[in-house]
């Protein structure tokens, strides 16, 4: 770690405060061993909250436009659980779309919930899935409902942004949602600066449910988060609650309840209220050094597939992706790399850049010399070390023979890569990032899944 922060110059990466803390918040000084508190008297308490946690949640409530919110230090993975957890509730199954975060498998794992999948577009020039589509949707609807076994639907998930920065048309298939009696629940982990009123916030949207992390474009700590129900929400409060205490420790860190006060009272100040603006500018002015530096294209989320029937929402204004047009995507994030620039990851054909509360136009600047260069070699240099992910460039198979909660009662045991064909696996296999699951419990593995992973070993179903 150490080492990493000595040589880093620029972040494109999360946390959005970029660790620049000090100059956020005008003191970084709370963050200390003394700020290491816990459930004191006066302090309040977590899983009850009625004194300065109440009001710090009260908080959170105005500035997103919330009927109630929670408080996660579990990040947003715990709050989109609770969400799906309460929806236990409403029904026995849940609309899935197929880019859904671990958190959600896990979630109807332990909701026994039956997932009912379905497909957003896939990009098929970048290698990863984008928008959700009204159509994919209400086709999943529909054919559930024909069902007499999953014909009681809970709710819809929807990731909007997706982790690429992909929008969707919330307000339209919260209408799809609630015109059928069933609940909306949309993770938005990547779109926490869609503040009340904006267009493009979930809330304002219509949705019932939202969750929230902090860190990944705003100024919280790493695994701050949030969960949010809208006025009208299907969605019972107290369920909500008490889901989330079941995934919350007893000893919550009051250095991460502080962030998530102080990320509050940074959104309610006048550099909050621009934030938006700022990041949208630091963007346009990335996107004029990536055109000038040329060989790069960016991804804009055209959504020209023949399968959607809903115009693109674009992407949010904090993401950009990136793809050299000769060479492989794994150049130039080693090529940044190596000059002390990091980006947020390499998915599928592109390198994806993250703006955030502690985006500077220096970072802009740093990076667009650095893609110039990059365009201008001859020939790829070799790096001086590689801190390249793999992730998914083609379309994933997908055979689900049992649910997850049924694979979870089953007995198991681990196989050798070279005997997994043709088993159920009973495990997540699950690159992070983007946390989209290659292997799901349940589902079989097949050789284009073996392709995929590197995994030597799978903990499978015992015939």
């Amino acid at each position: 770690m150490e080492r990493h922060i000595n040589f880093e110059k620029a972040s494109f990466h999360t946390p959005g405060h970029k660790g620049r803390l000090d100059e956020l918040f005008a003191s970084g000084a709370w963050l200390n061993a003394l700020s290491d508190l816990t459930e004191l008297p006066g302090l309040d308490e977590l899983s009850q909250p009625q004194g300065v946690l109440s009001d710090i949640e009260q908080t959170c409530s105005k500035i997103w436009g919330s009927a109630a919110t929670y408080l996660s230090v579990n990040g947003a993975s715990a709050a989109l659980m609770a969400a799906i957890l309460a929806a236990r509730e409403l029904g026995d199954s849940i609309l899935m779309p197929r880019n859904a975060h671990r958190a959600a498998i896990q979630a109807i794992t332990l909701a026994g919930l039956t997932p009912i999948w379905y497909e957003p577009i896939w990009e098929t020039s970048w290698g990863f899935w984008g928008s959700a589509t009204v159509t994919a949707v209400e086709r999943a609807l529909k054919e559930a409902k024909a069902e007499t076994t999953t014909a009681n639907v809970a709710a819809i998930l929807v990731v909007s942004p997706t982790y690429q920065g992909a929008l969707s048309d919330i307000e339209s298939l919260a209408n799809l949602a609630h015109s059928n009696g069933v609940a909306l629940i949309v993770d938005e982990a990547h779109g926490a600066h869609f503040l009340a009123n904006d267009k493009r916030s979930a809330l304002t949207c219509g949705a019932d449910a939202v969750a929230h992390s902090l860190h990944k474009t705003l100024p919280g700590l790493t695994q701050t988060g949030l969960v949010h129900l809208s006025k009208n929400s299907l969605l019972n409060p107290d369920t909500v609650r008490r889901s989330l205490n079941i995934l919350t420790s007893s000893s919550p860190s009051y250095l991460l309840l502080t962030s998530i006060e102080r990320t509050a009272k940074y959104l309610a100040s006048a550099s909050g209220a621009e934030l938006l603006n700022h990041v949208s500018e630091l963007k346009s002015l990335l996107e004029a050094k990536i055109k000038t530096a040329g060989a790069l294209r960016i991804y804009a989320n055209s959504n020209n597939s023949s399968n959607s029937s809903v115009s693109s929402r674009g992407t949010t204004p904090t993401h950009i992706l990136v793809s050299p047009e000769q060479e492989e995507a794994t150049n130039l994030y080693n090529f940044l790399v190596d000059r002390g620039i990091f980006p947020e990851a390499i998915l599928g054909q592109g390198v994806l850049f993250m703006l955030g509360a502690g985006s500077q136009e220096k970072d802009i600047e740093l990076l667009g010399q650095a893609l110039i260069a990059f365009t201008a070699q001859e020939k790829p240099v070799s790096p001086l070390f590689s801190l390249a992910n793999k992730t998914l460039i083609q379309k994933p198979g997908f055979e689900p023979v049992l649910t997850p909660d049924q694979a979870l009662k089953q007995k198991t045991h681990v196989v050798a890569r070279q005997e997994a064909q043709g088993q159920i696996s009973a495990e997540i296999v699950c690159p992070c990032p983007p946390g989209i699951p290659v292997l799901i419990p349940g589902q079989k593995i097949t050789e284009e899944v073996l392709e995929l992973t590197e995994n030597k070993q799978f903990t499978v179903i015992a015939n």
